[in-house]
């Protein structure tokens, strides 16, 4: 007899069946049970690399319906009891393995047409335009005037954009020069230092032509690298400290269309590199940082509207209710979500003023619009990340519902739920790669039946079809209320 059973991990000595890799303790785990002779024999196996079997499938047709029907949830928060959770590791079951799979392919596909292959990379493309405009303008040096009439026929055959061109311009400035030299242009700007002189030579003219890479958009602190081949920039995810494990992040873009910041052709000074780690942080960080300051004249209005006495024990009950009225009020700048509890932000204001009762008030304040952010700075983020968001997708009307997914997954993974924002940030980049438009009318089908599409579960499909239709989606914003 076989059962089947989902936990988390209950040290780091089992090893994953499928991959042969140790399964973290505390990461979930799936379980096959079988049992010979009153003899229990168990493997295990990461999510991701679980896969059913022929039986199964023919059995339970969905990992819905296997999770929900066959596996014994033995996991602290009984993941499969919601829809959601059951969605989620659905959505995550056999992903790896159908990754390795396609890999695979890949490789031997690249084995069998190696020489094809080598001539269409990226680097060798660059090459190959170096070395043509070369000869042709050795040609024209030899040719007679009335010859050079048929070399620039030939050169016109040759039409390189202005990017192909500074390509071939920037190959041609590090061509003959030392690895070293090469790794010190990496050094100023951040960029990794491995590989060979190839590899070297791609990133050099991958970041003087669009720029320096920067924070993941969709993970938010992973760090974006281009591949070794030159043809993607990729996030792999980051080291989460406050869950101590590493997320996921499957991001992935053409070089031409990824985020960008300032490239460095000479060594950054002190001041350079203060300013780029500023423009680092502000590329990923939202709003509600230090930066945000308290309106001056909504100051004056509370100067005006308020008694502020922090001396007592009643005069700070007092001025935390009536300043916590105000913040919440429509006429408010401070950024509080609508549905946030009322009674948990004055809890938080309250906090703020006795941990910091010895301040002025509009210190006080600024440590309360640090928390909380300003709405005209929301907004603005909201414009941008919208307007990134649209950029990176396939279809750029489908930047919107990317950015609710982008949402979700963070406030999960501040949360420490790592399965479930590693489950969304899949989701996104599903939705970035899509060359249709998602409707109201076919969201919902993407997480099931004939039009479902992998890694859609049926809860996402059912929350794009939410905000489509609504504009908003309930469970991000209950999210968001219990961050405050």
């Amino acid at each position: 007899m076989t059962t089947y059973s989902i936990e988390e991990s209950k040290s780091s000595r089992a090893k994953c069946k499928k991959c042969g890799q140790v399964i973290a303790k505390g990461e979930l785990r799936i379980g096959t049970h079988n049992e010979v002779d009153d003899k229990t024999f168990t493997s295990w196996n990461h999510v991701s690399c679980y896969q059913m079997t022929k039986r199964l499938k023919a059995e339970y047709s969905t990992n819905q319906t296997f999770l929900s029907e066959a596996v014994q949830d033995d996991t602290n928060d009984k993941i499969l009891g919601t829809a959601e959770g059951l969605d989620e590791i659905a959505a995550v079951m056999g992903t790896k393995q159908q990754d390795v799979k396609q890999r695979g392919e890949k490789k031997r596909k690249h084995e069998q047409d190696d020489d094809s292959t080598k001539e269409t990379s990226v680097l060798s493309i660059i090459k190959q335009n170096a070395l043509t405009l070369q000869q042709m303008d050795d040609d024209d040096d030899d040719e007679e005037e009335e010859e050079k009439s048929e070399s620039s026929k030939k050169k016109k055959k040759l039409k390189l954009s202005p990017t192909e061109e500074k390509k071939v311009e920037i190959y041609e400035k590090y061509a003959q020069c030392k690895v070293d030299d090469l790794k010190d242009v990496l050094r100023w700007n951040k960029v990794p230092r491995t590989g060979t002189k190839d590899v070297l030579l791609l990133r050099l003219i991958d970041g003087e032509v669009y720029g320096r890479l920067g924070k993941c958009p969709i993970c938010g602190k992973g760090q974006l690298k281009l591949n070794d081949e030159g043809t993607n920039v990729q996030c792999k995810g980051f080291y989460n400290e406050d869950v101590g494990a590493f997320e996921v992040c499957y991001f992935s873009i053409k070089p031409e269309k990824a985020p960008r910041l300032p490239w460095f052709h000479h060594e950054p000074s002190e001041k350079e590199l203060e300013e780029m780690t500023r423009q680092e942080e502000h590329d990923t960080t939202e709003t509600g940082s230090s930066a945000a300051v308290f309106p001056g004249g909504f100051l004056q209005t509370l100067k005006t509207e308020m008694e502020w006495d922090v001396s007592t024990k009643e005069g700070m009950k007092q001025t935390s209710l009536e300043l916590s009225k105000i913040l919440l009020s429509d006429d408010s700048p401070i950024a509080i979500p609508s549905n946030t509890d009322t009674s948990k932000v004055r809890m938080e204001v309250g906090k703020i003023i006795l941990q910091n009762k010895d301040k002025p008030m509009e210190d006080i304040l600024e440590l309360i619009t640090q928390k909380y952010g300003l709405k005209e700075s929301k907004e603005k983020d909201s414009k941008i990340k919208e307007e990134m968001a649209a950029s990176i997708c396939h279809v750029e009307a489908n930047g919107k519902i990317c950015n609710v997914f982008r949402d979700l997954a963070a406030a999960y993974s501040a949360e420490g739920n790592r399965h479930a924002a590693n489950a969304y940030r899949k989701v996104v980049s599903v939705i970035m790669e899509l060359d249709f438009e998602i409707t109201v009318d076919n969201a919902k089908g993407l997480g099931s039946g004939k039009n479902k599409i992998q890694g859609i579960g049926k809860k996402s499909a059912e929350y794009m079809q939410e905000f489509l239709e609504t504009g908003t989606l309930q469970k991000l914003q209950e999210k968001k209320a219990g961050m405050m």
